[in-house]
């Protein structure tokens, strides 16, 4: 059964409506009445009876936490395509503010932030996009990037209509104005933007072909994002998204579609996440790929750097946000286990780190076999990880030397479970090019 509901006679003429899936499992669709003198016909196209929900885990800090009342304590909200509020929030406050407020022990996610107005064509309105999750992310930094993933994964069901892929073969269809029965020909190698004919090191890259992407339109794709405390363990991360994967599955299997598998999309720490979720029992079955943006696959040695000076020479706002000096920035990571996983594990090398000698000009460079006990625990030299002093700065709740040592026992516990370990099928990428520098 199909519910049928027709909108208020408006200007203007709708040719094609879409429908969407409904928590109830009925099929509804909605479009807007015309003049009676209009002949234009209104299709219903009736959705594909799969699905692969795709799941977006986003970086550190790029899930919104309350505190355990629920009151919002890092909120990212958009304004203008920023988000002021949680700049207004934080600026100016001292260490000792936020070691109190940003602990694992006292936060969790909050669900309720920002999320877009209802998506009439595609079916989905805010109640569901709360459901998927999007409220649990930055609307800053991430909103844009769903609703143009929403738009290009399920706008269009027909191959002719993605712009993305081409055969000199095929004339390009004119959007909405193709025959919808018009259908792509299997059996064509398929041109995709961006993607280059060789990848690193010579290796050829196989193409896109007409026959994947009419299996692909088989398919409706959700998107859905997945917020996780990031003050945590990612092994706490881990274990939270393997129970959203099975709920997602399980709420996507209705009356008229089979879902089997998700797809999972990562920023940044949020890879690290995906990585140590896909290590679980039974999880890499239900995961069809995962696809890594700028993942720091063996840590990053600029979250050293922020420990030591802070944020406020890389960027002034973040800095106001995050902690511009280190003292700030160590006050929440020594005592965050998901934080100091992001340091360079022991498959980062050796030699990352360059300590010169102001009296001699001579340099040594560290480590030189194990980053935990040389640089990250080292507790009198100056260039250990965390001044032992910062954990307990005036007005905060201090934590002791053995409770942040055992938080660097994590981390490198956490390095070792997931180390040379990705889901069978693995897609990275990073920026590129000389205008995007990394330090150094």
């Amino acid at each position: 059964m199909s519910d049928v509901k027709n909108c208020p006679d408006v200007a203007g003429v709708i040719r094609f409506a879409e429908l969407g899936n409904r928590k109830n499992g009925r099929l509804q669709a909605q479009w807007k009445l015309t003049d009676s003198k209009k002949s234009d016909v209104v299709k219903l196209i009736i959705p594909p009876n799969r699905a692969i929900p795709i799941i977006f885990v986003p970086g550190i800090m790029g899930s919104n936490l309350s505190n355990k009342k629920n009151v919002p304590v890092w909120l990212l909200n958009s304004i203008a395509g920023v988000p002021k509020d949680l700049v207004k929030a934080w600026v100016g406050k001292k260490a000792g503010v936020r070691q109190n407020i940003l602990h694992p022990d006292r936060t969790q996610v909050y669900k309720l932030g920002a999320v877009p107005d209802a998506n009439i064509n595609l079916g989905v309105d805010k109640e569901e996009y709360v459901r998927r999750g999007w409220g649990e992310v930055s609307q800053a930094s991430y909103h844009d990037f769903l609703l143009w993933l929403e738009e290009k994964m399920n706008s269009q069901r027909n191959p002719l209509d993605w712009a993305d892929f081409e055969n000199s073969n095929i004339p390009k269809s004119s959007g909405r104005n193709v025959q919808i029965d018009a259908k792509l020909p299997p059996g064509l190698v398929m041109r995709m933007d961006g993607i280059p004919d060789f990848a690193e090191s010579g290796f050829p890259v196989k193409p896109v072909t007409s026959d994947e992407l009419l299996r692909r339109a088989h398919f409706s794709y959700p998107i859905y994002a997945f917020g996780y405390n990031w003050l945590c363990s990612n092994d706490d991360g881990a274990k939270a998204l393997g129970k959203r994967i099975k709920e997602i599955i399980v709420e996507n299997n209705t009356k008229h579609v089979k879902c089997e598998q998700v797809i999972v999309v990562t920023h940044s720490m949020g890879g690290l996440v995906a990585r140590a979720c896909a290590k679980l029992p039974g999880m890499a079955e239900c995961i069809a790929e995962v696809v890594h943006g700028v993942m720091p696959a063996v840590g990053a040695a600029v979250a050293y750097r922020r420990c030591k000076v802070g944020m406020a020479d890389e960027s002034y706002v973040a800095g106001l946000v995050i902690g511009a000096t280190g003292k700030e920035v160590s006050a929440v990571f020594a005592q965050a286990p998901g934080a100091l996983q992001l340091l360079p594990s022991e498959e980062y090398g050796k030699g990352w780190l360059e300590i010169e000698d102001p009296s001699t000009g001579k340099c040594k460079s560290l480590p030189r076999s194990d980053p935990y006990e040389e640089i990250y625990l080292e507790r009198t030299k100056w260039w250990g990880l965390i001044k032992e002093e910062w954990l307990a700065p005036s007005g905060g709740k201090p934590i002791k030397w053995d409770k942040y040592a055992e938080n660097i026992g994590f981390a490198k516990n956490f390095h070792k479970k997931i180390s040379g370990y990705f889901h069978p099928n693995t897609f990275v990428f990073f920026g590129g090019g000389s205008q995007k520098k990394s330090f150094n």
